[in-house]
């Protein structure tokens, strides 16, 4: 496999030993001990125009999308715990941020509104035991997700309203993720030295 990937994760057995059933730590030639791997962000920019998506919904509508995607991400975030994410939107004439969100997170006190009316502890301690099945990073990227995407596709700016197929901001999106990705590596680089 070594020589395949031009990567060196197991160290090269001596004559005699048989290689596949040897961990890398009890040979004796050229020992590597295995390290975590790097930590890895995986950033997505979502194409979020309404009409795209109106026109793949009889093949593939939104709601399966994002499951199919969550399900992605979370594999991502399991392989290592320090991996990260960052999705990007990019929707007409504006990106921003999904997740991580610009924002706070609304604060989880007893009488939250949904709908217009308060939520009492009864409500919150059903949420309480659905929600304790469901491993905390990815519930709460989910949760965020769907907040910045209802939030996203609920608002309307009156100059895409009266553009028949106005344009994607994926140079936006793009920029977005770049400056990102620069941001993160900085603070990286400040919190080693």
């Amino acid at each position: 496999m070594d020589n395949l990937d031009g990567s060196d994760h197991y160290s090269k057995p001596s004559e005699g030993q048989f290689p596949f059933f040897l961990p890398p730590q009890t040979t004796t030639a050229n020992t590597h001990i295995y390290t975590e791997p790097p930590i890895s962000l995986l950033t997505i920019i979502l194409d979020t125009h309404p009409s795209a998506w109106a026109l793949l919904s009889p093949t593939l509508p939104f709601s399966t999308f994002l499951a199919h995607l969550l399900v992605f991400i979370n594999a991502h975030l399991a392989c290592n715990n320090s991996n990260q994410i960052c999705l990007i939107a990019a929707h007409p004439q504006r990106a921003e941020f999904l997740y991580p969100s610009p924002s706070p997170p609304p604060s989880a006190s007893p009488l939250n509104q949904k709908n217009g009316h308060s939520t009492g502890p009864e409500k919150q301690q059903s949420e309480t035991i659905s929600e304790a099945n469901h491993y905390r990073p990815f519930l709460s990227l989910q949760q965020t997700l769907l907040t910045s995407l209802t939030t996203l596709l609920t608002y309307h700016s009156p100059s895409t309203q009266n553009q028949p197929t106005p344009s994607i901001a994926l140079s936006g999106a793009l920029t977005l993720a770049l400056t990102y990705h620069n941001r993160l590596l900085s603070s990286l680089s400040t919190s080693k030295n």
